[in-house]
């Protein structure tokens, strides 16, 4: 056993003292063979599967739709690089709360069409005939309720003819937060059926929202310069 040890260091030394030599080669090819180095790193290579490929597996369900999994994959991606960007501003002890005080910020910086747009989408998602509809009490409903405080806002706004845009803000904030902890707390394979198109639109929000916040800083930066 030693003889084999000191055969290896007397060998590596040698082998770092003459690395652009045949020696140097010739030394990590045959550690590599000895331990299986590249053979475990083949087979590796092909028991590796693509998230979406072991989802697919693991759900086992027929309308499996892989392009709305990965709208939604990107979607809580999304989501936390959203929260780095606006939360960490705030101490208060709830997402919900610091969305509200995001929604300030957002007023001025907010382009009205891109707010418009999101807006009308749950709009006639969640409301029928005036009124909130089933799909808005199981969204607000599914898995931890959302708290009354914030659920009336969403409410009020939703059935107003001409909402603040403000309100529509926070609604706005406020529903995308509550799809995405459904999203992460409720069951998978429903969920992404459920919400399957939401997920482009609010993806395309949520990068909107973090673009303005950089530019912010951005601008900020220059100023102090």
């Amino acid at each position: 056993m030693r003889g084999l040890l000191q055969f290896f260091i007397v060998g590596f030394v040698r082998a770092l003292s003459t690395k652009d030599s045949l020696q140097y080669h010739a030394f990590f090819i045959f550690i590599n063979r000895c331990f299986g180095i590249e053979r475990r790193k083949k087979q590796f290579i092909m028991k590796k599967h693509s998230v979406i490929e072991w989802l697919k597996n693991y759900i086992d369900k027929p309308i499996f739709n892989e392009q709305g999994v990965e709208s939604a994959l990107n979607c809580s991606l999304l989501w936390s690089v959203f929260e780095h960007a606006y939360f960490r501003d705030y101490t208060l002890p709830s997402a919900n709360k610091k969305l509200l005080k995001v929604s300030e910020i957002f007023y001025n910086r907010l382009k009205d069409e891109e707010l418009k747009k999101i807006f009308v989408l749950f709009k006639e998602r969640y409301i029928t005939d005036n009124q909130t509809n089933g799909k808005y009490r199981q969204l607000i409903s599914t898995q931890s309720p959302m708290p009354s405080l914030y659920s009336d806002i969403c409410k009020e706004t939703l059935e107003e003819d001409t909402p603040s845009k403000l309100d529509m803000i926070k609604t706005v904030l406020l529903i995308i937060y509550k799809l995405r902890c459904n999203l992460v707390h409720g069951g998978k394979t429903n969920t992404i059926d459920e919400y399957k198109d939401l997920f482009a639109p609010i993806n395309s929000f949520l990068m909107y929202s973090i673009e303005i916040k950089e530019k912010a800083i951005n601008n900020q930066q220059i100023k102090s310069k």
